[in-house]
């Protein structure tokens, strides 16, 4: 039988692992951009994957996955809100794309993703 005490320090790495899977999949299914909209770019989640990353001693995915959490936070407020929008993403892409600088983040961290593979 498993104790409480041996259940609260089995979740939190079940965690990481769990939210490391999870990126991975909205990764592979549709690269950074689909995994930022999905998770509504949630900093402790984002945390919770870096930790998990360095964990499993993935070093150079955790840097790579910095560089797009650290690309998508450096935007101005208004952009950053734009680009997390799924409405506007999805239904309004060509429009958003007109705004160079949120084109700029979205290309380079989506190269970042092909990075990663």
């Amino acid at each position: 039988m498993v104790t409480d005490d041996e259940l609260d320090k089995f979740f939190p790495k079940a965690q990481k692992v769990y939210f490391v899977d999870y990126f991975n999949c909205e990764l592979e299914n549709g690269g950074f951009h689909q995994y930022f909209l999905n998770s509504a770019f949630n900093k402790d989640m984002n945390a919770t994957i870096m930790q998990g990353l360095e964990n499993m001693k993935a070093y150079k995915q955790l840097e790579i996955f910095k560089e797009a959490v650290n690309t998508v936070e450096s935007m101005l407020p208004a952009d950053r809100e734009v680009y997390l929008s799924p409405a506007a993403m999805v239904y309004q892409k060509e429009l958003v794309f007109k705004n160079a600088a949120i084109k700029k983040v979205h290309v380079h961290v989506e190269a970042l993703g092909d990075k990663m593979f």
